[in-house]
């Protein structure tokens, strides 16, 4: 009846002009979900961050085409103001479609992050219709949010037009390993990106004691790369210069030359036993233990409801870390059920550091528990620095600065720290901590042991003893399970 009325035109999709070149744009044979390693050295994305190629070679071609939801944020806010309104979604967000090189440069050449992508298994069709909806979507806007309507949240509304079954579900927090996992089932390959850092990091650990000694005479500037070098020492000239040239955006000694006295192909593969998100363990935990508390039996309950702690098996990882939030601990002994321990905030990134890649360790930490001078329920707050060292296992020295507060008493401190972690039979972490602080008028000492054994990716089991300056002193059994 309207067609008849008004003489209305019958309008195609395939007529319009500006789709058409938007579809053109695409390549359109392959779509990867890609995701970065987590680093808490990058408060925007410390937890990762997704993104989603159209791509036509298996893996993605540095020309690809990703689209990713992002942030508009100010360069002129500072921590809180920055904290603040990404919290309540003062931010405004956007999906941004740029060229892979673009990102890879971004988080592999500048924060040097791993990249992994997993190629879906998908129709012509679905990505026909990602497309559509992308299209509708150029000039859209969000409000952003860090914990949930995130990143990982559009991206999972964005895939949802492909798989229908797969709506997504607005959580209390949503990360980018969560939408990984429930897109697993689709992924039909897996490619690994590293930085150079990891490369450059991989030869020059290969190099012989003259190796070395030559690697050191280049980069001063004292000789150049010769043909009759080494491949592993070039090799270890080319990644080292270009991580460094990327990263610092600074030239070493005799740049051009020493790159083409190399003669070395950077598409050549390199392999490590770093792991996609997808292969870790979950990041909720809950904690089941028992044992001996200054000579009394115990049970404990210990809830982590978000990400990671020092405690997690972590080998084959970037760094030892720790982003722990609201870490609860609740034991019970001679019929009494008390608060243990609430670690509000914990951060630890413990960066391995070395003569060629100078990498600083830090810490912070705002917790209720009772090592302190009070020798009662305190609340801490610590924070510290230092460096991390990688020989025959981590090695991580600290200096911290803190204080403990119990009613309306306060106390001061600074404290020397020596973390120790190793791994053996590739499913045991052994992990010493070494704490002395130092108050105004007396010192405390802390000395932790810790033992973890992975069972598999959901259930660890943990051997745990600690002494606080002998009036609390505890051994522990514990089981962990991931979920």
């Amino acid at each position: 009846m309207l067609k008849k009325t008004y003489n209305s035109k019958s309008y195609e999709l395939r007529e319009c002009k500006q789709l058409k070149a938007f579809l053109d744009g695409f390549k359109t044979k392959h779509v990867s979900l890609m995701v970065t390693s987590e680093v808490l050295n990058a408060p925007a994305s410390a937890f990762g961050h997704l993104l989603l190629l159209f791509h036509d070679e298996t893996s993605p071609e540095l020309s690809s085409d990703v689209i990713h939801f992002s942030a508009i944020t100010n360069d002129k806010d500072d921590f809180f103001s920055y904290a603040y309104k990404g919290l309540t979604g003062k931010y405004e967000g956007f999906y941004i479609r740029n060229k892979f090189f673009e990102k890879y440069h971004e988080y592999s050449s500048v924060e040097q992050r791993y990249l992994f992508s997993h190629k879906l298994k998908i129709s012509e069709e679905q990505i026909r219709m990602l497309l559509y909806h992308l299209f509708e979507l150029r000039k859209s806007k969000f409000k952003y949010y860090f914990t949930n309507k995130n990143c990982s949240y559009r991206m999972d509304t964005l895939l949802a037009v492909a798989y229908p079954e797969d709506i997504p579900r607005n959580y209390i927090y949503t990360l980018p390993v969560e939408t990984l996992l429930k897109y697993k089932n689709y992924f039909v390959h897996s490619s690994k990106f590293p930085p150079y850092s990891s490369i450059a990091k991989n030869n020059i650990n290969k190099l012989s004691v003259l190796d070395t000694k030559s690697f050191s005479d280049i980069i001063k500037g004292e000789r150049v790369v010769k043909e009759s070098d080494s491949e592993e020492l070039r090799k270890a000239i080319f990644y080292y210069y270009v991580f460094n040239f990327k990263k610092n955006r600074a030239e070493l000694p005799n740049y051009n030359i020493n790159l083409i006295q190399s003669q070395i192909n950077p598409t050549s593969q390199f392999k490590d036993k770093i792991k996609s998100p997808i292969n870790k363990s979950r990041v909720s935990k809950i904690q089941l233990g028992s044992g001996r508390l200054n000579k009394e039996n115990f049970t404990s309950l210990r809830f982590r409801s978000l990400l990671i702690d020092s405690d997690m098996f972590q080998l084959n990882s970037l760094h030892e870390s720790e982003l722990a939030i609201l870490n609860t601990s609740l034991i019970r002994s001679e019929d009494t059920l008390l608060l243990d321990e609430v670690d509000l905030l914990s951060v630890k990134v413990y960066d391995s550091h070395s003569r060629y890649f100078s990498r600083l360790s830090w810490q912070g930490n705002l917790s209720v528990n009772n090592k302190n001078i009070f020798e009662d329920r305190a609340v801490n707050l610590n924070v510290g620095i230092g460096k991390t060292y990688e020989f025959f296992g981590l090695y991580s020295f600290f200096l911290n600065l803190g204080t403990d507060s119990n009613e309306n008493n306060y106390k001061s401190y600074i404290a020397p720290e020596i973390n120790v972690f190793d791994y053996c039979f590739g499913k045991i972490k052994l992990g010493l901590n070494f704490k002395k602080k130092i108050y105004a008028e007396e010192s405390l000492d802390i000395f932790e042991s810790k033992l973890t054994y992975l069972l598999n990716n959901k259930y660890d089991l943990l051997v745990k003893y600690n002494n606080y300056d002998d009036f609390d002193e505890r051994t522990s059994l514990n089981l962990g399970y991931y979920f």
